[in-house]
């Protein structure tokens, strides 16, 4: 890069190659495939404005699909000033055509808000994962938009954004009736929520607590119906709980460090018309360690245990998580 009128010009390229032997003997599966990427990239920026193009194209070569060769292009804005942003998108995908998308933002000391509209085409791992992947896959395209108050008083802050989407042909990953899991198509998803946020930050000399306390609300739902009787519009959006949080307390003195943190998920339902619920899930970790100093070189000890209580649990149906876990870690740093 270097400076051009007024401002900074630059380009770079990429090249990548990854190669991918996957074998799953008790599903019969024996796939090889090579993903190959180029890639050019090109902006110019001065304060407040920055303008980018970038092209890439990208080959596969599998040994159970017959992969095209995809092209991809982009030219983007960005204008800041103050607490204002905007900015503006254009995409070409030589699968799925020309795209646009867009944000516009506000931000003041005790409030923010924010809209945009976005554009999310397949993967490759999405349309051609051997045996799961899905070729008849559609882009998804969504519109959000955010507000939220933010406010600090003595050593307590807090974060309470609310928050709203509609997403046409959102692509998700789920679980199939043969026990695997295969991306799909949700059709329209309507989601409103919140995600209020505690935080603590208390020094007491010799010692400090910092400590973090969050919920989430989802309302997500199907839109539209598919077919005549379709039973799960309106209905809650599959693995999606409507209600998560999560708490954390960091306690530390001298060189040592205790931190005991709790996180609960809500119930789901695994089918889109809100049969087989699963059960809500909470869970206990706790983590420990030291810091030792000597001069420019930290060295820090660290033991965790997850599912403290050693809990049976899943996220997905059909795939049980690990009960209690202990995990050990060491890290060196030289400052």
């Amino acid at each position: 890069s270097r400076r051009y009128a007024g401002g900074w010009v630059g380009a770079d390229a990429l090249l990548t190659i990854h190669r991918l032997d996957y074998l799953d003997a008790a599903n019969d599966i024996d796939s090889q495939s090579r993903l190959s990427t180029l890639g050019v990239r090109g902006f110019w920026a001065m304060p407040g404005v920055r303008l980018q193009s970038e092209w890439r194209a990208t080959e596969v070569d599998f040994t159970e699909y017959e992969a095209p060769r995809r092209t991809e292009a982009s030219v983007s804005g960005t204008w800041l000033r103050g607490g204002s942003q905007l900015s503006a998108r254009i995409d070409h995908d030589s699968f799925y055509g020309w795209f646009w998308s867009g944000s516009a933002g506000h931000r003041t000391r005790h409030f923010r808000m924010h809209v945009a509209r976005s554009f999310g085409a397949p993967t490759f791992n999405d349309l051609y994962w051997p045996l799961l992947g899905n070729p008849n896959l559609t882009p998804e395209t969504a519109l959000k938009a955010e507000a939220g108050w933010v406010g600090r008083m003595s050593f307590i802050r807090w974060d309470v954004p609310l928050f709203a989407a509609r997403v046409r042909d959102g692509i998700q990953w789920i679980p199939q009736s043969d026990g695997r899991v295969r991306p799909q198509n949700l059709r329209d998803i309507s989601t409103l929520g919140a995600e209020p946020t505690l935080r603590v930050a208390f020094d007491g000399g010799s010692w400090r607590l910092d400590a973090l306390a969050q919920a989430t609300y989802t309302r997500a739902r199907y839109g539209r119906a598919r077919f005549a009787g379709d039973q799960s519009v309106n209905r809650r959006v599959a693995y999606v709980p409507e209600w998560q949080g999560m708490g954390e307390a960091t306690l530390s003195w001298a060189s040592f460090f205790v931190t005991p943190t709790f996180r609960h998920t809500g119930e789901r339902f695994t089918t889109e018309d809100e049969r087989f619920p699963m059960s809500a899930v909470s869970l206990w970790e706790l983590s420990a360690g030291t810091t030792l100093r000597h001069r420019r070189t930290h060295l820090t000890l660290m033991w965790r245990m997850e599912n403290a209580l050693d809990r049976d649990h899943s996220y997905i149906r059909w795939y049980p998580m690990p009960g209690r876990q202990h995990h050990f870690s060491l890290q060196l740093r030289i400052l």
